[in-house]
């Protein structure tokens, strides 16, 4: 009997002290004391949750549940909570510098350059906007895992754990990483500029090119400099075009959606900025009857939707060509309305039969190849992180426009729809004085004056004979006949019998059209003739407030015909988003 009650009172000290070891675990929840043949969890030493901190330390070599490769933290089935927010993707930072400090090599690790710079995927990789890479920093060296920010009017929260940008006010959740710093130049005056200016934080768009990139970037000559100033000001702009005649309306919204389905594959399908239940189809039958609700009651809600019922209309005819309009109007309304306007009025304009001289129609061209260099400077500024969008520029691509289009002369009718766009004006600020200044020199830069007088090239001379009188190469024909004094110099040296203007006449032609003359500094000669020589210059003066001849005519037939002349690249490009 004694023997019994010394055993079970024995039994009964081996259970209180598991049981304390048990309170004790608060990292593995005795999930590794449950196969040990001790009394207590192994990794219970060095942990302060532990109340005993004596113990041998019992080393346990686990790998990542995530299937990562890397070592599970001690006391844990995973690595780091990061890695199980991200499924593998991603780590904490705690755990990058365990990974580090577990180098087997004696020498410290070689810190990275530069700074860490943080991305979120907004279908393709965008980097975040500066300001919100200081508050991401910040959070991470004060040992914070979420940062709160606003941005294009919505309020966002940064998990860091779960390595996601979520929308607050949508609950639209977004993958975020980071990565280290593009630049692989030190920035070695970062502390003497932080020390001049601690409140200003002056944008990498607006800060001095390092020396790499200003050895890379292409020089222009002191003539193409001067040509790009000319042609970009307000003296080469592309005025309001007509104002749409009243169309009134003749078809219901069942019939509109017919007659996109007649002319477009797939319209039924298609769905605005690929929204769940947001068919297109409906809202094209809207701006037909309504027109386009963010222009209600502003100088441009008749015209668009007079232009918009226009389109429809002729597709309903079933006049030629109706299938390749409607199915660009159809494309433009997967997209937001400041896209729908561009393009209904494009359009809407081309099947008015718009006409004009040839110096409106090269001022035109002048114009679209300003549309691509704006676009150039919003994806600049995106990628600098100047501004964050939501992956489709349009928005900041008005306010560039909006700002600077009296600067650079950018087409009327592109500034009269930015100054309208709500969503540009409420999300960005407007750039002024010297934040304007640099823009327009970065605008500068990126207008491409050579792609420009290439495509010049190409056009005139894709002359034929079943080239229209209106097309650029028709127009061009005729001013050469009236303003060029060596008119067998636009066509080819050996039969005379193809139209083959090179780059050099192009750029004089660009120069007498817009400054009247040939550059001062050339004195170069075009098939051996002095460039000056070529032309009339007592006709080819420019008359102050020169403005193109502009008419609008019924068109007969909207049919492209063979050999009239193409859109650039830039123009195509605004009718897809």
């Amino acid at each position: 009997m004694l023997a019994f009650l010394v055993g079970f009172f024995g039994q009964f000290l081996h259970g209180i002290r598991g049981w304390a070891s048990r309170i004790a675990c608060a990292v593995c929840s005795n999930r590794l004391m449950e196969g040990s043949s001790e009394d207590e969890c192994p990794l219970r030493e060095g942990d302060p949750h532990f109340l005993e901190a004596d113990r041998k330390e019992v080393p346990v070599e686990k790998t990542c549940l995530n299937s990562c490769g890397r070592p599970a933290a001690e006391g844990y089935d995973s690595c780091c909570r990061t890695c199980i927010a991200s499924s593998g993707r991603s780590h904490g930072p705690v755990c990058e510098s365990r990974v580090l400090a577990d180098d087997k090599t004696t020498e410290a690790p070689t810190p990275a350059k530069g700074r860490r710079v943080w991305w979120v995927d907004l279908g393709s990789w965008v980097r975040i906007d500066n300001e919100t890479q200081e508050r991401i920093e910040a959070a991470r060296r004060e040992g914070r895992t979420e940062v709160e920010f606003h941005a294009r009017g919505h309020p966002y929260l940064i998990d860091l754990l779960a390595m996601a940008q979520i929308n607050l006010n949508t609950g639209m959740q977004r993958d975020i990483k980071s990565t280290e710093s593009e630049e692989d130049e030190p920035h070695e005056e970062d502390e003497e500029e932080d020390e001049e200016s601690d409140n200003e934080i002056t944008p990498p768009w607006l800060q001095p090119r390092s020396s790499r990139e200003v050895a890379a970037a292409p020089t222009r000559s002191p003539r193409l400099v001067a040509l790009v100033n000319l042609l970009l000001s307000p003296a080469v702009q592309v005025p309001l075009p007509a104002e749409a005649t009243k169309e009134d309306e003749k078809l219901s919204q069942e019939e509109v959606k017919k007659v996109f389905k007649e002319h477009v594959k797939g319209v039924e399908k298609y769905l605005f900025r690929d929204m769940p239940g947001q068919y297109s189809l409906n809202f094209l039958a809207s701006a037909y009857q309504n027109g386009l609700r963010a222009f209600n009651g502003t100088p441009m809600d008749n015209h668009l939707k007079w232009l918009m019922r226009s389109i429809v209309h002729y597709g309903h005819e079933k006049k030629p060509g109706a299938a390749r309009y409607l199915k660009e109007v159809a494309e433009a309304f997967l997209d937001c309305q400041a896209v729908q306007a561009r393009v209904v009025e494009r359009v809407g304009l081309e099947l008015l039969g718009v006409s004009q001289d040839f110096k409106g129609l090269v001022r035109a061209m002048v114009g679209d190849y300003k549309v691509m260099a704006i676009k150039m400077l919003a994806i600049d500024h995106l990628s600098r992180g100047v501004v964050s969008d939501d992956g489709n520029p349009t928005h900041y691509e008005n306010r560039l426009t909006a700002d600077l289009g009296s600067l650079v002369g950018l087409n009327k009718d592109d500034i009269r729809r930015a100054d309208l766009d709500e969503h540009a004006r409420n999300r960005f600020g407007r750039l002024h004085g010297p934040s304007a200044e640099k823009a327009v020199q970065r605008f500068k830069e990126l207008f491409d004056i050579e792609a420009l007088a290439k495509t010049f090239c190409n056009e005139v001379n894709s002359f034929n004979e079943n080239s229209s009188n209106d097309s650029l190469p028709g127009q061009f024909m005729k001013w050469a006949d009236e303003k060029m004094t060596q008119k067998h110099s636009i066509f080819d040296e050996e039969t005379c019998c193809t139209v083959d203007v090179q780059e050099p006449l192009a750029i004089a032609l660009l120069e007498v059209l817009f400054a009247g003359k040939p550059s001062n500094d050339c004195g170069e000669e075009y098939r051996g003739v002095q460039v000056q020589d070529l032309f009339k210059l007592e006709l080819c003066a420019v008359v102050a407030m020169d403005n193109p001849k502009v008419e609008a005519k019924p068109a007969k037939s909207a049919m492209p015909k063979s050999g009239k002349a193409k859109s650039p690249p830039g123009k195509k490009a605004r009718t897809k988003r």
